[in-house]
């Protein structure tokens, strides 16, 4: 649906909270998923408890569609959510 309003020139990203909501997005055709939180943080809190690295690396490894990790990754994370898979990080601490 989304697709045929912004034609295919456009990318279509969804942000997802659990590994049912990834397999979703790619059903779906998502052309990037944000996941998470990955860890703890309190903007993330709403979205349920911290999924961790292990769900991170599954997810990545079983999505057709690019994995963006989100929530709790600080500078001292981002390696190992990068060795998880996820193509790219977002943190509030790698903003400043």
């Amino acid at each position: 649906m989304v697709r045929r309003l912004i034609g295919p020139n456009r990318l279509i990203g969804i942000s997802t909270h659990s590994v049912e909501e990834v397999r979703r997005a790619n059903h779906d055709g998502a052309d990037y998923i944000i996941f998470g939180p990955i860890f703890d943080t309190p903007s993330k809190r709403p979205f349920g408890a911290p999924l961790g690295l292990e769900v991170l690396a599954d997810v990545c490894r079983n999505s057709m569609a690019p994995i963006f990790a989100v929530g709790g990754i600080t500078s001292e994370r981002v390696r190992d959510v990068r060795r998880a898979g996820a193509v790219r990080e977002f943190s509030t601490a790698l903003q400043a």
